[in-house]
């Protein structure tokens, strides 16, 4: 697909934008920047093939759009579409994946897409120490409130009612929604304290199993014991466990 002059590329911006609100894949490709693997969906019945996924990509990096997306915009690997796919469909996953293989930032497309599609929507992020939670948190924030990022512009191309609330700062992150809601809508916990004081609808668990957390039978022992009693205790009724190693 060539490079699309400017009116061409607004009109297929905004189809791209309204496509996203429903579609998590294609959402990802279209918000998610460079160290943010993504991808982007096709019609209702079609399949996924190497080919289309070729085609989307030089479809994005074709757009003759704002300078700085271009330079952001990120390529696909099939493997992307299965993880964003079984994000959408499992209450329970485990996801086991290499170094530098982008679940960490598809899966901050899946909180960002949940939370846009419905801002009542609570997610827990947990990790062996609280430290790479609160990047996370920080990372999901940028998007949501930091209008000089182009993911953020994107991001309220697709959901513009997707805003900082008042309280927001790193220990409550709290989107702009019906004020009786107490939770934050994101926060960040260490393995731990575990999930304390909350109700998650999500729960991102993010390297907690680790060399460190499971290098002897006692260690593993107790991560089995406290993920049980202070993290996975902490999901509503029909909430969602992620857990990423």
């Amino acid at each position: 697909m060539s490079g699309l002059a400017s009116a061409d590329f607004a009109e297929f911006d905004a189809a791209l934008a309204i496509a996203a609100r429903d579609n998590l894949a294609v959402f990802a490709q279209y918000v998610l920047r460079n160290e943010s693997p993504g991808a982007v969906g096709l019609a209702d019945g079609e399949e996924w093939s190497a080919e289309s996924l070729a085609d989307i990509n030089r479809a994005f990096t074709g757009l003759e759009g704002d300078e700085e997306d271009e330079q952001d915009l990120i390529e696909l690997q099939p493997y992307h579409l299965d993880l964003l796919d079984a994000y959408r469909k499992s209450q329970f996953l485990s996801v086991v994946a290499h170094t530098e293989s982008g679940k960490t930032q598809l899966a901050i497309a899946y909180i960002l897409w949940r939370l846009g599609r419905n801002r009542r929507t609570r997610v827990a992020v947990v990790s062996e120490g609280s430290r790479l939670a609160m990047i996370i948190c920080r990372t999901i924030a940028r998007y949501i409130g930091d209008e000089s990022f182009s993911g953020c512009k994107a991001l309220r191309r697709v959901f513009p009612n997707l805003r900082p609330g008042p309280r927001w700062g790193d220990e409550f992150y709290g989107v702009d929604r019906p004020s009786q809601i107490k939770d934050p809508s994101f926060a960040a916990f260490g393995e731990d304290a575990g999930i304390t004081g909350i109700r998650a609808d999500i729960i991102l668990c993010d390297d907690l199993v680790t060399p460190k957390t499971t290098e002897t039978p006692h260690r593993r022992k107790k991560l089995v014991s406290s993920f049980d009693r202070k993290i996975q205790n902490r999901k509503t009724g029909k909430g969602q466990v992620i857990n990423q190693c």
